[in-house]
C-alpha cells in the first residue's frame, strides 16, 4: 500500500473514532412553528401582552374552552414548541388536553377529554387518557421529549374512574404526554420495584435536566396530610427515590415553584399562610431558607415559571388572605436567583391570576405563558440576547 493511501486509511479511521465517541448533537428545532411570533419581538420589557387566539373548536363559553379548568397547570414542550394545559376543576373535573401555539397565536383541543359533575360521569372514561382532575403537577423532561405528569389522586373524580376501570391506574402515578404524536402514557408503578411519591395533590414537580430526573416537594401527602418531603423520580428507571434533604421546609401545600437551570437548584415559595423562600441544592441534598428585604405577601396558588433566558423566577397573582376570604391577585414579581432577592415588577396593567399553579416559560417567543378567565396572557421580563426584530420576522 503507497503512503498515501495509509495516510488516507488512518484519516478515515481517526475520523470515524471521533463521530463514534462524540456523536453528533440533535439538530434545532426549524422552520415557520419554531418562529418567534412578530407581534411579540418588539415588546419592551416588563410587559403583559393579552393575546387574541384563535380557538380550534371554539366552545362558546369559559373563552372557548368549554370548562373553566381551574387549578391547574400549564407547561412547554421545547420539542414541539406548544404550551400543554392539562386538566381542571371548579364545573366537574375535565381531563381534556389544549395546546397552544404562541408563534401563531392559537388554541387547539387535542383531547376533547370527558368531565364529571360532583355527582357522577358525565361520559364513559377513557383507558387512554389520565382521568380528569385540578392540581396535577407537571413537567418537562428533554430527554424523554415528553411532559411528564404526577397525577393526583384526590381532588379529582379519581373514585369514579377506578369504579369505571376497575382500579387499574394506581392513586398516585405517573403519565407522560408526547405533544408532537398527541399521546398520553401510563407508567405503571410495581410495589416490587420500590417505593413511590406519597404526595398526591396541591404538590410541585419540576425537571432537574443535570440530573436527568423530577423532583416532587410538599402537598398532601399520606392521611392527607401536608407534608415536606421531596422525591426524585428517575423517568429511565420509571423509579421514584425519598432523598431525605437535610434541613426542609415547614410543610406546606399548595405553593410556587420552579428549577433554576443556570445555577441547577429548585426554588420554592409561599403555600398556603406562608410567604418565605426556600432553595434546594441536589449537590448537597439540602434546603435552605432565603431572607429577601422584598417579597410577595402570603398566598396559594400563585402561577410561576422559569425564565430560562433570564435565569429568574416570574411569579404573578394568586389568593391573598384578607380576613375571612381569600383575595386573587394581580401583582407581578420576579425572584433574581443570583442575588437571591426578590423585586415586585409593576407593569402597566396584567391580569388578575386567581388559580393557576403554573405559567408555561416558551422558550421560542421569550415569554411566559398564562391563561385566567379574561383569557390568553403573555408576560415578557427582559428581551432575551440574540432576539429578532419585528422586522425581520416580517
Amino acid at each position: 500500500m503507497s503512503r498515501i493511501a495509509t495516510t488516507l486509511c488512518l484519516a478515515a479511521l481517526v475520523s470515524w473514532s471521533a463521530l463514534a465517541a462524540e456523536p453528533a448533537a440533535p439538530a434545532a428545532p426549524e422552520g415557520p412553528a419554531f418562529k418567534m411570533n412578530p407581534k411579540l419581538a418588539g415588546v419592551p420589557d416588563n410587559t403583559w401582552v393579552k393575546m387574541a387566539p384563535k380557538m380550534e373548536p371554539d366552545h362558546k363559553n369559559f373563552g372557548g374552552f368549554g370548562h373553566p379548568k381551574g387549578e391547574s397547570f400549564l407547561v412547554y414542550d421545547e420539542s414541539a414548541n406548544l404550551t400543554v394545559w392539562f386538566g381542571g376543576c371548579s364545573a366537574g373535573y375535565t381531563n381534556a388536553t389544549w395546546l397552544y401555539n404562541c408563534s401563531e397565536d392559537s388554541w387547539k383541543e387535542a383531547n376533547p377529554g370527558t368531565w364529571i359533575t360532583v355527582q357522577g360521569t358525565r361520559d364513559l372514561p377513557d383507558e387512554k387518557l389520565p382521568p380528569g382532575c385540578c392540581q396535577a403537577a407537571i413537567c418537562y423532561s428533554p430527554d424523554a421529549r415528553q411532559c411528564l405528569m404526577l397525577k393526583t389522586g384526590g381532588g379529582s373524580d379519581w373514585t369514579a374512574w377506578n369504579q369505571r376501570l376497575g382500579a387499574k391506574h394506581p392513586q398516585v402515578s405517573c403519565w407522560w404526554y408526547n405533544a408532537r404524536e398527541n399521546k398520553w402514557t401510563l407508567k405503571e408503578w410495581k410495589k416490587e420495584e420500590g417505593p413511590r411519591a406519597p404526595m398526591y395533590i396541591c404538590h410541585q414537580f419540576h425537571y432537574d435536566r443535570a440530573a436527568k430526573r423530577g423532583l416532587a416537594f410538599g402537598g398532601l401527602g399520606s392521611g392527607s396530610s401536608a407534608c415536606n418531603d421531596l422525591w426524585a423520580y428517575d423517568p429511565e428507571a420509571n423509579r421514584w427515590t425519598d432523598l431525605k434533604a437535610e434541613n426542609p421546609p415547614p410543610k406546606r401545600i399548595r405553593m410556587s415553584a420552579c428549577f433554576d437551570e443556570k445555577r441547577g437548584r429548585m426554588i420554592v415559595f409561599g403555600g398556603q399562610g406562608r410567604d418565605d423562600t426556600w432553595i434546594y441544592d441536589p449537590k448537597k441534598n439540602a434546603w435552605r431558607e432565603v431572607k429577601s428585604k422584598e417579597h410577595p405577601s402570603a398566598r396559594e396558588v400563585a402561577a410561576s415559571c422559569y425564565d430560562a433566558a433570564n435565569g429568574v423566577m416570574v411569579l404573578c397573582g394568586g389568593l391573598v388572605r384578607e380576613g375571612k376570604e381569600k383575595k386573587p391577585q394581580g401583582d407581578t414579581w420576579v425572584f433574581d436567583s443570583e442575588k437571591e432577592e426578590w423585586h415586585e415588577m409593576k407593569p402597566a396593567g396584567g391580569p388578575v391570576v386567581p388559580r393557576v399553579f403554573q405559567m408555561a416559560y416558551d422558550r421560542v417567543n421569550n415569554v411566559s405563558v398564562v391563561v385566567t378567565g379574561s383569557g390568553t396572557w403573555v408576560y415578557r421580563y427582559k428581551k432575551a440576547a440574540g432576539e429578532p426584530s419585528a422586522e425581520k420576522l416580517q
